[in-house]
């Protein structure tokens, strides 16, 4: 595995220039000017471009995307990557645009959980009940009555969606 020390592009096998950078690459000094540097990495669980100083106590970093955990270390003159704790996949990618107009509506994250729902539900449902503004007249009540349809229907679609 080499490492480009002016890019920190990360390479399986040895070539002699680097494809990003067009970096010649030495493997002699290779290993002490690689310490100092930010390394990029593409995450192995979720495929996110990863950046990461190489000057750090734990030799740990982090995939911001995933939460994946992994450490580095040079051994055998070589930089090794490995996957201490895998990330969640459950990052809401493969989610239809309908469910995350409705996750946004209530105002939530993916993954939908089904208590954090009825409560967001309920507390949206109290805040906009049309009893609550009868005394203020016929127009806002009618408004409170068309949020509370909303509600009530985008309410009854995303736990159709979730299941």
């Amino acid at each position: 595995m080499t490492i480009c020390p002016e890019c920190g592009m990360i390479y399986r096998d040895s070539p002699l220039k680097c494809a990003e950078c067009g970096h010649q690459l030495l493997k002699s000094n290779f290993e002490s000017i690689l310490e100092e540097r930010e390394i990029r990495f593409n995450c192995s669980e979720c495929g996110n471009a990863v950046t990461f100083k190489t000057i750090d106590t734990y030799n740990m970093f982090t995939c911001n995307e995933c939460k994946a955990i992994f450490s580095y270390s040079w051994e055998n003159n070589g930089f090794f990557i490995k996957i201490i704790r895998k990330g969640n996949r459950s990052d809401g990618n493969n989610v239809s645009s309908e469910m995350r107009l409705l996750i946004k509506f209530f105002d939530l994250e993916y993954p939908v959980e089904k208590s954090a729902l009825k409560k967001k539900y309920y507390a949206m449902l109290s805040q906009y009940h049309p009893d609550k503004v009868s005394h203020l007249g016929e127009e806002f009540k009618k408004i409170a009555e068309e949020k509370t349809k909303e509600i009530n229907n985008n309410y009854s679609e995303l736990c159709a969606l979730i299941g």
